[in-house]
């Protein structure tokens, strides 16, 4: 399962359901899982475990799959905030580059460089709100077609 479809999980069916059985073929059978953990929109986590049946090995299975998937909600956030600085210090630097004047003298192009670490900094934030509108609108656009799934 893709981070992408975690996220939509997360906030349409309200929570990021995984489950481990004690064998393979328990899944198929309709066995209740040995271990079920959902992960809640507020980062909550709730888990229940089927008493008589604990294996270190079926633990430890739940646990790395857990993980997995918090590394990668954490690594696509991540991948959001170094998005958002590179696209705004390759703005600054193209502005930079593009309208760069040696005649101003040196006092001026040190403001302007001041100028220009500040704009990096504006820059990031709005880049930042920027994607993180987009991805709202991708996931209200996921949900709404997996409600409309549900009715239609």
């Amino acid at each position: 399962m893709s981070v992408m479809q975690d996220i939509i999980d997360l906030y349409s069916k309200g929570g990021i359901e995984i489950t481990t059985f004690a064998a393979a073929q328990d899944a198929s059978a309709g066995q209740l899982p040995l271990i079920r953990t959902v992960i809640q929109p507020n980062a909550s986590l709730i888990t229940w475990v089927h008493s008589g049946e604990e294996s270190e090995k079926a633990i430890e299975r739940h646990h790395d799959t857990l993980q997995s998937h918090l590394q990668a909600i954490k690594n696509l956030r991540q991948r959001l905030k170094t998005g958002a600085w590179v696209a705004a210090v390759a703005a600054v630097l193209f502005f930079n580059a593009y309208n760069f004047d040696l005649d101003l003298g040196w006092g001026w192009q040190v403001i302007r460089l001041l100028l220009s670490a500040g704009a990096v900094v504006l820059l990031r934030y709005l880049f930042r709100y920027l994607i993180l509108f987009v991805f709202r609108w991708y996931f209200r656009r996921k949900i709404q077609q997996y409600f409309s799934s549900l009715t239609g």
